[in-house]
């Protein structure tokens, strides 16, 4: 079909009748509030003229919020949240799109920019506005499906590492690691590898010691889609870890979650639960103190994780118990929290915590740590609690009308 391109003067949507119904009295531009900031932000103030960003939700007429998740071709899938304030109450959409992974940062804002226009016509064609509203389409091509050579098979790799050091001492450290993925809606293959290694070397009256912290480990997941509230699947781990003493692990555990909502809604909303049990076989570097060289264990996990993500700032909560099965004393629990939370206009409390009641420890090296080994960090240690607290505020303020961009200097 010739490429086609229609103008609309007047811009109209088709309404449900259950809608309620909405004032076009409005004398001046859409007032919106971008549940976000940073670059992108600026990008949105210039490129969109047809409506006031400002600074403050109290005051704004339409609330945007945008959500992601990673696809399985390495991009992210958008969420668009739009939320009727004010004049505009009860008045929501929501919109969805796919940028692919190969797609560059100005691509990316470009189609997310798009999207977002898209939306907030439904609000200014009940303005006044609506009859400067210019819209270009061009074509009706139909889409072609193309074979994937990769059959949705994503790979990646990386390597990181830093030295530093002074006339006593050096540090080095390196790390690589690969990435093998697989996601579908019906199932999801992950497999990651990674070798690290820590080494320091210092120098005492031209007396040279040094030391070491490798670790290697290999993790692979699968999980199958059983429902729209269940998935199945299995953990595997290999890996190998002198600070916690563990010459050569293996685990493998079946596992089942139940997500109270639906799936798709997991951009707003999770509440799940997850069970976990398998085996695990342990080689160790020194014997343990429970006089082990190496044993052959079984474990059960339960995780209940909860996390929302509403216009007033987002919450996780993460709680995790549990134990051998030879002996049911010998367990762990584990509560991690983060909190986002709006205080007031653009104000903001966060917060994350974690707190762990310790008593696992199976792998601890029979004999005591070096002082050395203990300023190095070099050996984990024996204790019966973790904990962990972070928390800070930040505030925007300034003209809640000014939409002006200036990149100069």
């Amino acid at each position: 079909m010739s490429k086609i391109i229609v103008l609309f003067i007047i811009l109209i949507l088709p309404q449900l009748k259950s809608e309620e119904k909405t004032q076009s009295n409005f004398d001046q531009p859409i007032k919106v509030f971008y549940d976000g900031g940073g670059s992108f932000f600026n990008f949105l103030r210039n490129e969109i003229n047809f409506v006031h960003f400002v600074r403050e939700p109290t005051i704004a007429e339409v609330h945007l919020q945008i959500n992601s998740l990673p696809t399985g071709d390495g991009g992210r899938e958008y969420t668009f949240f739009f939320k009727g304030l004010n004049g505009f109450k009860n008045l929501d959409d929501t919109l969805k799109t796919t940028v692919s992974g190969f797609a560059t940062v100005t691509q990316r804002e470009e189609q997310l920019a798009k999207f977002i226009k898209l939306g907030l016509l439904r609000y200014v064609s009940k303005t006044p506005y609506a009859e400067l509203i210019l819209i270009n389409y061009s074509g009706d091509i139909p889409s072609i499906s193309q074979k994937d050579i990769w059959n949705s098979w994503i790979f990646g790799i990386g390597f990181n590492s830093f030295f530093k050091g002074e006339e006593s001492k050096k540090d080095f450290y390196w790390e690589a690691d690969f990435d093998i993925d697989r996601i579908t809606e019906e199932s999801k293959i992950r497999i990651n590898g990674k070798y690290s290694n820590e080494l320091k070397e210092f120098y005492d009256n031209d007396v040279k010691s040094t030391s070491s912290k490798k670790a290697k480990q290999l993790d692979l997941l699968y999980v199958k889609s059983v429902s729209d509230h269940f998935s199945a699947g299995v953990y595997t781990e290999i890996k190998s870890k002198t600070y916690e003493n563990i010459q050569t692990g293996f685990s493998f555990e079946p596992a089942v979650e139940y997500n109270y909502f639906p799936y798709s809604e997991s951009l707003r909303k999770n509440f799940t639960f997850l069970y976990k049990i398998g085996y695990t076989s342990n080689n160790y570097f020194e014997e343990t103190i429970y006089q082990k060289k190496n044993e052959k264990l079984y474990k059960q996990s339960l995780t209940v994780n909860y996390e929302l993500h509403e216009v007033w700032g987002d919450a996780n909560f993460n709680l995790e118990g549990s134990n051998y099965l030879h002996d049911v004393k010998k367990n762990r629990v584990e509560f991690r929290t983060r909190f986002s939370f709006r205080l007031a206009g653009s104000f903001y409390f966060n917060i994350r915590a974690g707190l762990s009641y310790v008593n696992d420890q199976l792998y601890l090296p029979a004999g005591e740590a070096t002082l050395e080994e203990i300023l190095l960090n070099q050996k984990k240690l024996s204790s019966q609690y973790e904990y962990s607290l972070r928390f800070g505020v930040s505030y925007t303020f300034g003209s809640i009308y000014n939409s002006v961009v200036n990149t100069r200097f």
